[in-house]
């Protein structure tokens, strides 16, 4: 089952651990430099995906490139930055 639920298990493990790590960057050093390293590493990791020659090598460029740098921009309760 690997070949289904693995890549999507590091995606998510990615976002959890990732979330965390740019929330941070993001109180020390404004929204503009979490985004800028998000979307570069998360267009690499789509590049990464679509290029990797195994399930492996797919798994790790979705857990490490594209949800460990994912960038979820903060928002109030009325949907507002």
């Amino acid at each position: 089952m690997l070949v289904r639920s693995g890549p999507r298990s590091a995606l998510l493990v990615g976002f959890g651990v990732g979330g965390i790590w740019m929330g941070r960057l993001a109180d020390r050093c404004g929204l503009m430099w979490p985004l800028l390293l998000g979307a570069l590493c998360q267009g690499a990791g789509y590049v990464a995906s679509g290029l990797s020659g195994g399930i492996w090598s797919f798994t790790i460029a979705q857990g490490l490139l594209v949800g460990t740098w994912a960038v979820r921009l903060p928002s109030g309760r009325d949907g507002r930055l």
